[in-house]
């Protein structure tokens, strides 16, 4: 889903009460659009959750978006996240950590 259809919907979901988070590869669109909530990462279109058979790297980003959507207090958050595109080694993140989110 592209950064503005996204962003889009998360405010009509906000629109009732519910917290949305977004991931962002734009963030000139995430801010143009007034994305609620939104994590950024600079990598390439079609990969926003980075390198494709990196499983690690993915579930270190979804978790990261949790951790962002807990404790951003207002709607327009916009954050980096500390990611790279294959630069990093992910350690493994067992599934209780999700838990404490």
């Amino acid at each position: 889903m592209c950064n503005r259809a996204g962003s889009l919907i998360a405010n009509v979901i906000e629109s009732y009460g519910i917290p949305t988070i977004c991931l962002s590869i734009n963030r000139e669109m995430s801010e143009a659009v007034r994305a609620p909530r939104a994590g950024f990462v600079k990598f390439p279109y079609g990969a926003p959750f980075g390198e494709p058979g990196q499983p690690r790297q993915e579930l270190k980003i979804l978790y990261d978006l949790f951790a962002l959507l807990r404790r951003a207090p207002a709607h327009g958050t916009l954050e980096d996240l500390p990611h790279q595109w294959r630069r990093t080694q992910y350690d493994e993140i067992p599934p209780a950590a999700f838990a404490v989110l």
